[in-house]
């Protein structure tokens, strides 16, 4: 399938430019469409040749940049709640603003709450996948880690509009440690048990960073149409070799059957 690539720049919060690339078939008009949401401290690059692959098989695939994150503009590694919302917003809108009925999010990592957020309160989003889902933001962390996670949360939550702006290692970067303050309230578990929406969970064997047994206690949670894959020598990037092409496979068959 002869497959365009097309460099995109969207208005996101606070105005801010949201560099993203919009992928899709040449010859036979896509009726199906992905939003991508990459993870904490990361950019749309992490998800490689993905989005082509997904518009080989007839899909139309937006990925981008949130606020702060790889070329777009915005607070370096920044994650808020409006900045979050309103950056996957303007994704969604932008999507059906190529025509594209269907509109799916996929969230990955820390991504996963976006999606999750979008799937409850956007009308337009059509179905979900889900990889490497957490319970709730910070749940793999060791228990010392996440008391100092959560009492640095709250303190930034209800006191950040007047402490100064520092930034935390995270790893091998730097995030800004306010984001603590929206993290501690990304609970992807609330939010599955009032979904409504269909939904494609996927987990990795190896991943080392969320392990199958929380994305399994996640997906009990899902009243909603739902599909569970779990990839053999998965780890928590599966966006290339065989475990691109079991995701793939798995997205292909789970909307044909939502329909």
């Amino acid at each position: 399938m002869d497959v365009g690539k097309e460099k995109v720049f969207i208005t996101g919060f606070n105005n801010n430019l949201l560099a993203g690339e919009y992928y899709c078939s040449q010859t036979v008009a896509p009726t199906l469409g992905i939003v991508c949401c990459h993870g904490l401290c990361s950019s749309s690059n992490e998800f490689g040749d993905f989005p082509l692959r997904l518009a080989e098989r007839g899909f139309a695939c937006l990925v981008f940049d949130y606020s702060g994150h790889g070329q777009s503009q915005g607070i370096k590694n920044l994650f808020t709640k409006e900045s979050h919302e309103a950056d996957t917003d303007a994704a969604i809108t932008y999507m059906a603003s190529r025509g594209i009925k269907a509109i799916g999010v996929f969230g990955h990592s820390f991504g996963v709450y976006a999606a999750l957020s979008a799937g409850l309160r956007n009308s337009a989003v059509r179905f979900l996948v889900l990889y490497a889902p957490q319970m709730r933001s910070g749940g793999s962390l060791a228990f010392h880690k996440k008391i100092g996670f959560f009492l640095l949360g709250m303190l930034y939550k209800y006191c950040g509009k007047v402490l100064p702006d520092t930034n935390i290692p995270y790893s091998g970067k730097t995030i800004p440690i306010r984001f603590l303050g929206y993290a501690i309230d990304a609970d992807n578990a609330a939010i599955a048990r009032k979904l409504q929406k269909p939904v494609l969970v996927g987990a990795g064997e190896e991943d080392t960073d969320v392990a199958v047994r929380t994305v399994e206690a996640l997906y009990k949670l899902i009243a909603s149409q739902k599909e569970l894959i779990v990839l053999r020598n998965g780890g928590h990037n599966p966006f290339s070799g065989d475990c691109q092409d079991s995701l793939l496979d798995a997205i292909v068959g789970f909307t044909r059957r939502i329909g």
